[in-house]
């Protein structure tokens, strides 16, 4: 059998301590380990013939050396930093002092990097920071060149010049002479993203360092703390203080007419150059005005559009009418309803309705999110179309969960209505969404609301509906149902923003559903439900009030007890769910006990069927 061969990559701790950290790990079994490193850039080298064996290794190395690895490839840290960089869709710009452009050499090395990297200042001299990067002439000579208070209002400066996301600078004394009063090896390092920075103050002049030994280990520790603070994110790297950041000064320009103005004396190329400023703000101005005369106008159309939609979708006549001659112009098995609308676009991709609301719309097929902003024809929209989150096949439902977006306009358009889930009552009387596909009609009921941060969100594509998945969404669900969910059935997400209303970047409300036919679901509080990190718990302490509720698709029941006991989601994995009983009570909270009770007794006397086949 070949051998194999795992490389796993370290910084932060010099080969002897990355030894020590891993003997009981790397011995006692099949598998060679060699180190070797320069300073604290430390490779290991893992050899073996058994391939399970091997990444079972590397997998507790990769855990016991946990912040240390930046890499399980023979990467290296520049070029992991560039990766991350991308992945992140973030950019960094760079000032040097003592380093001379080594991050800046380091980082161009990695090809690819210009995405990324695009402003590299090596500012030696006083005079080269205080022009080049904005560095008051008071810090410099209050605090020197080699300071914690230079190193920040570098950082600052260079991400404003290279207009970056991110800012690293870094400053110190290489030696072998020291030029100011800190001893040779002394550096101090700044990283900001104009929320928070990161200063770090190293002292690297153990005995055994040169100068230029001492300048490549500033610019790799320099280059670590940009890597540690990518890991990190979206979650905030340890470490940071707040900050205010500012833009650098600049001069002032007096307002006088003749400034700003044609006026006599002034040659044609001069007042010219002055009129293109007011020309351009006119311009501007005209497509401001036209752009809010279309803004004001776009509710009313997008009403009709939705309108004109439903008629072609819901009428019998319309589509009969429209019966190709030709069916192969269409995809196989593609139901007769959607025929019309796949020949103004053949985007779309099925069909939502939740009864007695006002959703009942198109949804599209994925494009990228190319719909989250532009109408059902193609036209940029603020309203934008429901859409699928990936492309669906006629043998749907294989490919669970189902993900529909839609935004929340905040004017009873698109999914606006979704947020009314937050209250139990709309829940009870809205227990059922309609999703048909191009290839097959389907009803879901809603087994759990979940309020979701938008990191959350984009893991919502990987959940398999296994048992630990649904217990999760049990968890983080609003409300406590009765609805019986097994790995084997198919799960539907509806998700819209929901940032005004919890007052968090980001925030996304999640209508989690089942396909199922007909069943009777019962609904309460969850009080102990699990919230966004950080957000705190949703629900408030209020005095439980009522209720059981039993809810079909045709009809809803309310019973009255005194007691409040509440019910749980079932979740199935090879036993049959139990059937509630009917003394099972739940509680609601309320802002407006009246108003609930108004609910209440409406709720009592409504009649959900579906009137729609």
């Amino acid at each position: 059998m070949d051998s194999q061969i795992r490389i796993l990559r370290f910084f932060g701790l010099p080969a002897e301590a990355v030894g020590q950290r891993l003997q009981d790990v790397l011995s006692g079994h099949a598998v060679t380990a060699e180190l070797h490193g320069e300073d604290e850039d430390v490779t290991l080298r893992l050899t073996g013939e058994d391939t399970g064996l091997l990444e079972s290794v590397a997998d507790q190395v990769a855990d016991r050396m946990n912040v240390y690895l930046y890499s399980r490839t023979d990467t290296s840290l520049a070029a992991r930093v560039v990766e991350l960089l991308t992945e992140k869709e973030m950019s960094l710009a760079v000032a040097e002092s003592c380093t001379g452009g080594l991050i800046a050499a380091e980082l161009t090395a990695v090809p690819g990097c210009s995405h990324v990297f695009g402003t590299g200042v090596v500012s030696y001299s006083c005079d080269c920071k205080e022009k080049m990067l904005h560095v008051k002439r008071d810090t410099l000579r209050r605090y020197g060149a080699v300071s914690e208070p230079t190193a920040i209002a570098m950082s600052r400066g260079v991400r404003h010049e290279g207009h970056a996301r991110l800012g690293l600078s870094i400053t110190g004394e290489a030696g072998p002479i020291p030029s100011e009063e800190h001893p040779v090896g002394t550096v101090f390092a700044c990283l900001t993203d104009g929320r928070r920075k990161w200063v770090q103050h190293w002292k690297l002049d153990d005995g055994m360092r040169d100068r230029n030994a001492i300048r490549r280990a500033a610019a790799s520790r320099a280059l670590d703390l940009v890597r540690r603070y990518l890991e990190a994110y979206p979650a905030v790297m340890a470490g940071g203080t707040m900050e205010q950041e500012t833009t650098p000064p600049r001069q002032r320009r007096s307002f006088h007419p003749t400034h700003w103005f044609p006026h006599r004396g002034d040659g044609w190329r001069k007042s010219i150059i002055k009129l293109i400023p007011w020309l351009l703000v006119i311009l501007l101005l005209v497509g401001a005005g036209v752009a809010l005369y279309q803004l004001s106008k776009a509710p009313d159309t997008n009403r009709r559009l939705q309108d004109s939609l439903r008629g072609m979708y819901w009428s019998e006549k319309e589509y009969a009418l429209n019966q190709p001659t030709d069916p192969q112009d269409y995809p196989e098995g593609l139901m007769p309803r959607f025929r019309s609308l796949y020949d103004m676009n053949p985007d779309v991709g099925g069909w939502i309705r939740i009864p007695d609301t006002v959703v009942d719309y198109p949804v599209m097929t994925y494009r990228d999110g190319y719909y989250a902003n532009h109408s059902f024809l193609g036209e940029y929209s603020y309203y934008g179309q429901p859409y699928f989150t990936k492309a669906l096949t006629p043998d749907f439902p294989a490919a669970s969960p189902l993900i529909v977006m839609g935004n929340n306009t905040q004017d009873e358009q698109m999914f606006s209505s979704l947020l009314s889930y937050r209250r139990i009552a709309y829940l009870r009387e809205h227990p059922v969404i309609e999703l048909n596909t191009l290839y097959r009609t389907a009803r879901w009921q809603i087994f759990a609301v979940m309020v979701l941060d938008e990191e959350d969100t984009l893991q919502l594509s990987k959940i398999t509906g296994d048992a630990s998945d649904l217990q999760t969404i049990a968890a983080r669900s609003l409300f406590n149902s009765n609805v019986s969910v097994t790995p084997r059935d198919n799960l539907l997400m509806v998700v819209t923003q929901a940032e005004k209303e919890y007052g968090h970047d980001g925030a996304r409300l999640v209508i989690c559903a089942v396909e199922r036919e007909s069943t009777d679901v019962s609904y309460a509080v969850n009080w102990d439900v699990q919230m966004p990190e950080g957000w705190g718990s949703r629900q408030t302490t209020t005095t439980p009030r009522r209720t059981t509720t039993t809810t079909t698709t045709t009809t809803t029941t309310t019973t009255t007890t005194v007691t409040t006991t509440t019910t749980t989601t079932s979740i199935e994995t090879s036993d049959p769910p139990t059937e509630p009983s009917e003394e099972d009570t739940i509680t609601e909270p309320s802002d407006d006990p009246e108003s609930d009770d108004t609910e209440t007794k409406e709720t009592e006397n409504k009649d959900n069927a579906d009137t729609r086949d």
